[in-house]
Parts: structure tokens; sequence; C-alpha cells
């Protein structure tokens, strides 16, 4: 790749990154919040204890891990607090810098959508939405606008190589994402006392509204909500939106669009060897494949596949 070219899908890559992880952060929020009005009454200790996972889930800075206050303030730190590298301020930041410094590499539309979000949370960084009612009503609209953003990437952008690298980014951001979440809550999803089972159950349906999974998995498997199967779907299935399987899948197919020449790469190499070991154990124990001690494995892996797309394609 020549300098520009190797720039341009650096760009693209990481503004598909970066929506995605704010995309991510927003939904799991709202699943936690929502979460913890429901359980409030079962178990009044759970709900700090659940947004300490979120910033476990997205390696938030300490402080926002350890902090003590209502939910009000941990939203609002999770949201506008742009000084955490992975809050969603910072991610949508990020992306709109990188549609800005290479507009080819999205399109204006998606640059025009982000530059207005971002106005938007800088706004609210300035003078935070008070009250609970106020900051449900904020993070709907951040979903609604990054949908915006996710269309403009899907109708306007062209179909070149900075499209497929904004596609790599995008499935690899929802495979790792996926696997950091199953990392920190799958333990929680293990019990076998019949007393927990509203509270289990109540758990277990948010784990899946964090990765937009929760009516795929009810076509799929009904009403019955099982750990082991909740895990199986979120890495294996096909139908899981954000399935660890099917998005490393289509950042192969990515990859082995952009080299061209057919030579098997360093990350098609690795992407390979990881899709093809999911789908084994897809095939041969579907049911009960996922272990909690092999996710940490998971994620690892997909990290360095990160780090070998970036030498191989954006080190010029």
């Amino acid at each position: 790749m020549t300098v520009t070219l190797s720039r341009s899908a650096e760009s693209a890559y990481w503004i598909g990154r970066y929506v995605e992880r704010a995309s991510s952060l927003i939904r799991s929020a709202r699943s936690v919040e929502s979460l913890g009005s429901e359980i409030a009454g079962l178990d009044p200790d759970l709900p700090p204890r659940m947004w300490d996972d979120v910033g476990r889930i997205f390696a938030l800075g300490p402080d926002a891990i350890k902090m003590i206050g209502t939910p009000e303030e941990r939203i609002a730190r999770f949201l506008f607090f742009r000084a955490d590298a992975m809050s969603a301020a910072a991610s949508l930041h990020a992306a709109r810098e990188n549609a800005r410094a290479f507009m080819g590499a999205a399109g204006a539309a998606v640059f025009e959508l982000l530059n207005e979000t971002w106005h938007l949370i800088e706004s609210w960084s300035e003078r935070p939405p008070v009250g609970l009612v106020a900051l449900r009503s904020a993070m709907e609209e951040l979903e609604r606008r990054i949908f915006m953003i996710c269309g403009a990437m899907e109708h306007t952008a062209g179909r070149g190589d900075p499209w497929r690298f904004l596609q790599a980014g995008t499935m690899l951001e929802r495979a790792f994402r996926t696997v950091r979440v199953l990392e920190v809550k799958m333990p929680q999803m293990d019990s076998k006392n019949e007393d927990q089972a509203p509270l289990l159950y109540a758990r277990m349906r948010s784990i899946l509204r964090m990765l937009a999974a929760l009516d795929a998995y009810r076509r799929v498997a009904g009403a019955r909500l099982e750990a082991k199967r909740i895990a199986s779907f979120l890495v294996l299935a096909p139908q899981a939106p954000r399935g660890v399987l099917p998005c490393l899948a289509e950042v192969e197919r990515c990859l082995e669009a952009v080299e061209r020449h057919g030579h098997a790469t360093d990350p098609i190499r690795r992407v390979g060897m990881l899709v093809a070991r999911l789908r084994f154990e897809a095939a041969e124990s579907p049911g009960d494949s996922i272990k909690a001690s092999g996710l940490r494995a998971l994620a690892d892996e997909i990290g360095r596949l990160n780090a070998s797309i970036t030498d191989r394609f954006f080190r010029v």
C-alpha cells in the first residue's frame, strides 16, 4: 500500500472500531441501568457491582471502575467523560477525527453525522442532563444517532478497500467486545440456588441485551435461559448479531478481498486459524464448548490479530 492508501485504510478501520465501541458502551449502560431498576428490590447491593463490570468490560480508568456514586453520576461518566479513552465521548471524538483526516475513508455524510453527534456530546459534557429520565433520553438519542451513522456508512461509503477496512474494524470490535462481556459476566450466570432464579434470569437477559442479542436468542432457543446455551450462542451462532465466529469470519472475508494476490499473510493466517477452531468447536460440541477459562485466551488472540493487521496494512 502507498502511504496515502495506508492512512486512509487505517482511518476507516478505526472509524469502524470507535463507532462500534461507543455503540456497545451506550447499549451496555442502558442495559445495566434498566436491570438496576428491575432488581433493586431483590438485591440492592448488586447494581453498583454491575456498573463496575461495565468499567471492566470497557477497560475504563480505575477512577471509573471504583467510582462510588449514583447511577446518574456513573452514566454521565461513561458517556461524557472524554478523559477515559474508552468512554462514548472519547470513542466518538476519535471516530470524528479519523473521518475528518481522510474524508474518503467513510464519506462526507458519515463525517457530518459524527461531527453533529460530537457537538451534542460536547454540550452535554458541559451541562450534563439532570436526573435518570433525562439521561435515559440522552442515551436513546445517542443510540439513534449511531444508528444513523452506521446507516450512512452502509449506504454512502464507496465499496473499495477503505470500506473493507471499515467493515473489518467494526467486526473485530464486535467480536472482541462480546468476548469481554462473556469473560466478565459468564461466572455470574452459574448458580444452583433456585431462590436466586428470578435474579439470575434477569441478569442473563441483561447480558443478551448488552450484545443486542435477546430477540435473536429467543428466536433460536425460545424462553429457555441457560448459561452454557447463551455463551455458545453468543460465540458460535450465525444468528447472533455480534457473535464471535460470524464476526471473525467477516473479518477474514474482508482481509482476503484486500489481499488480492491470495497469499496467506500473517493477519489472514491468524484470523483463519481462529475461525477454523471456532467452527470445529461449533461442529463438535455446540452446546457445551465455551469455557470461561478459554475466554481470556480468545481475547488475547483477537488483540494479537489487531496488532498483526496494524503491522501488515498501516505501517509503511
